[in-house]
This record gives C-alpha cells, sequence and structure tokens, in this order.
C-alpha cells in the first residue's frame, strides 16, 4: 500500500463527506486507503459513513479523545508507506497533490542532502486566497512578533511589500512558489513516512489540540529531518469550520497546549515569559479577531 490517508472527525459529516468525495474524485495514483477516526459525533457521522463511503475504514471512538491521539489510532491501523494527515473541511483539488507530496519525499531519500520526512502543502480558503500553511518553531521571540504580524496581515496582507516583509520575519507568511525548509507545516495537510511516524512514536498525545503537529515536526528535525512546504501542491481548508461554535473551548486548548509544548522544549525563562505574554490576549481575546484562519 502506497498511501494512507488519516482524517479526524468531530460533528462535521457534511465537511467530511465532500472531503471524502473530493479524494476519490482526484484520487492517487498508486494504491491508497482512508481510515477516518471519529471522535465521538453526535451528528450521525458514523452512521452515514458507513453507507456513503463503506470502503473507508471507520475507527468510532465513544468520546472526544483529542486530535493527536485520534491520529495515533488512525497511524496504528494504516498500512501505507505514508501517512497523510488531512482535516474533514479540506478540499482535495487534483491527483497531482498527493502524488507530487510523495515524488518530494522519494526523491530526497536519493540525495546527497539531509533526508526529507515531512511535506506540508499551500492551504487555500474557498476563494483560493492564501492560508497560513506551515511556520518557524515557536519561540518567545516569534511570539512577541506573533500578534502584531498577524493583524498586519490581516489589515495589509494584500499589498506586495507588506507581504515581502511579513515573510523575511516569519515564514508562515512566504507566497513564493520555490519549496522550503521550514520549522513546521500545518497537521491539517500533512504527509510523513510511516517508518519515520514510527520512530518517533507518533503525535505527543499530551496534546488534546493544537501544537501536535509543530512538537512533531521538530521531533524529527532532531532526528535528523527535514520539514519542507510545497507551495505549488495547493489544498482547500474552510477553516475550522467544524468547531465554529467552541470557539472559547478552542481559545483554552490553544493555551493550554502552548504552555505544555513550551515546558516540553524550551528553559524555564521561557516558559514563565510565555505565561505572562499570553496574559493579555488571553483577557481580550484579541487572538480570535486578528487571526484570520483561527
Amino acid at each position: 500500500m502506497d498511501l494512507s490517508v488519516i482524517i479526524v472527525s468531530s460533528n462535521c459529516q457534511n465537511d467530511l463527506l465532500n472531503c471524502l468525495g473530493s479524494i476519490y474524485q482526484f484520487p492517487p495514483q498508486g494504491d491508497f486507503e482512508i481510515i477516518v477516526v471519529d471522535n465521538a459525533s453526535s451528528d450521525k457521522t458514523a452512521s452515514t459513513l458507513r453507507v456513503e463511503f463503506p470502503q473507508v475504514l471507520l475507527i468510532a471512538n465513544e468520546k472526544n479523545l483529542g486530535f493527536a491521539t485520534a491520529n495515533n489510532q488512525g497511524a496504528k491501523n494504516a498500512i501505507g508507506d505514508y501517512l497523510f494527515f488531512l482535516n474533514p473541511d479540506t478540499i482535495i483539488n487534483s491527483s497531482e497533490e498527493f502524488d507530487t507530496m510523495i515524488r518530494i519525499i522519494e526523491e530526497s531519500q536519493i540525495s546527497k542532502e539531509k533526508e526529507t520526512a515531512i511535506v506540508g502543502p499551500r492551504l487555500i480558503d474557498k476563494g483560493g486566497e492564501f492560508q497560513w500553511s506551515c511556520g518557524p518553531i515557536p519561540s518567545v521571540f516569534n511570539m512577541i512578533l506573533d500578534k502584531p504580524l498577524a493583524a498586519v496581515h490581516r489589515y495589509f496582507g494584500t499589498n506586495h511589500w507588506i507581504l515581502k516583509l511579513l515573510s523575511l520575519l516569519s515564514s508562515r507568511y512566504y507566497q513564493g512558489q520555490k519549496s522550503i525548509k521550514v520549522g513546521f507545516v500545518s497537521g491539517a495537510a500533512m504527509m510523513i513516512k510511516k517508518p519515520v511516524f514510527d520512530q518517533l512514536s507518533g503525535f505527543d498525545e499530551r496534546f488534546f489540540l493544537y501544537f501536535e503537529d509543530v512538537d512533531l515536526c521538530l521531533r524529527a528535525q532532531r532526528a535528523g529531518y527535514k520539514v519542507i512546504y510545497l507551495p505549488t501542491v495547493n489544498i482547500t481548508h474552510l477553516s475550522g469550520q467544524s468547531q465554529k461554535e467552541r470557539l472559547k473551548q478552542k481559545e483554552e486548548w490553544y493555551y493550554q497546549s502552548q504552555r505544555y509544548f513550551f515546558a516540553k522544549h524550551k528553559g524555564q525563562w521561557e516558559q514563565t515569559l510565555v505565561k505572562l505574554l499570553s496574559i493579555p490576549y488571553r483577557v481580550s481575546g484579541i487572538r480570535s479577531k486578528i487571526n484570520k484562519y483561527y
């Protein structure tokens, strides 16, 4: 089996059906399987899926185990050489998207450079506009820059020179056509070699939601692999449609995961600074206001 597509769902039946339909409309060239891990949806996702897409391997959890744990469940049941973690609120636009990502990883295995283990595509909204798809590994410096840059991008991001400046300050805003090495690619659409995923013991399940993708990419790089962003591969992302009604809960998950990430990978002074720096954003809720892709 060449490819295992793993999708975690939670009360997003319509988005999931559209996502699956797009995959079967534009399948990869090689053999593939699709695994859906449903986190206790109450909208009849599991029963509908069994009828509409009986060929999909469904793992139906009785409670919401979180994004990292559910993806690990899918990976344990996967038999593909490559794992493609995909959000249910995405749309595949071409078979070449799968094949290009696989090719980039395969070509790196025969080059003299460091081997690529993880790749991620460019995410676009339904109007074809750029979304955040990658970024640098979080640090206190990046955190200080993050909110001001997000605000500038939200309100002035159509200006060519503003975009060039933003891309120099953070790879998150890169909109060129050349593939680049990055700190992480978004878990909304991330491909990784299965042996590497197993070597890294998968996602850290102490992340319920957010930062699990960053953590995995960081550990892959520490193990000697490259993480590559592919801006010429475009996947439509409807951006959090399944959880719009849980904005406050999402905020809590974000900051919990942020604190854990810094506790796991950074020194005590950075952990303390992150807690202090996050206070005004948590109190004001400004993260939701300026983050266009939240």
